[in-house]
């Protein structure tokens, strides 16, 4: 009996942290379409279409392979997000200037995924449902690189808002 108590009780925790996962993809991809609207650079407007689709495929595979459905809440870190975006573009900075602060938004709400499944991936290990890591695995690979990206960009933003340190680059 206890076995199957653990197991369920080990299911709960699995779907909990799948739930937060999502619901780190939706509000993701909410405050990108909202930061797209607001953007100056090509390039930053590009990398946001790109990884945008790319948590879309995420939230996709969520649902597929494990029925997820995004975990309930307050809504408080998306309404945060969505209060910095507004103070960003309602602020008096150049666009460049605007372009690297979004930047530091969409990483940080980046590295809120990357814990989400770092998370997951740990459940995964400890309830030994490897079958699973698959594709988990994968979203935290392109969820790492996508945080690569967005620094480099920001060092390229950075650098042709401020040419003068190019020496601290």
């Amino acid at each position: 009996m206890e076995n199957i108590s653990s197991q369920i009780s080990g299911n709960h925790i699995l779907t909990t942290g799948l739930g937060r996962t999502m619901q780190a993809e939706e509000h993701f991809c909410k405050v990108t379409r909202q930061i797209m609207k607001c953007v100056s650079s090509a390039e930053f407007y590009r990398m946001l279409g790109h990884v945008l689709a790319l948590s879309e495929q995420h939230q996709q595979k969520l649902m597929g392979s494990f029925g997820v459905v995004a975990a309930t809440s307050s809504e408080t870190a998306a309404d945060e997000f969505e209060q910095h975006i507004d103070a960003v573009a309602c602020g008096k900075q150049t666009a460049a200037a605007n372009d690297l602060t979004y930047t530091w938004l969409i990483t940080k709400i980046i590295q809120r995924k990357i814990d989400c499944y770092e998370q997951v991936l740990s459940i995964i290990d400890s309830q030994q449902l490897h079958h699973h890591k698959r594709i988990l695995g994968a979203a935290l690979s392109d969820e790492t690189a996508t945080e690569l990206f967005m620094q480099e960009l920001a060092e390229r933003l950075f650098l042709r808002q401020f040419p003068e340190h190019a020496s601290l680059a």
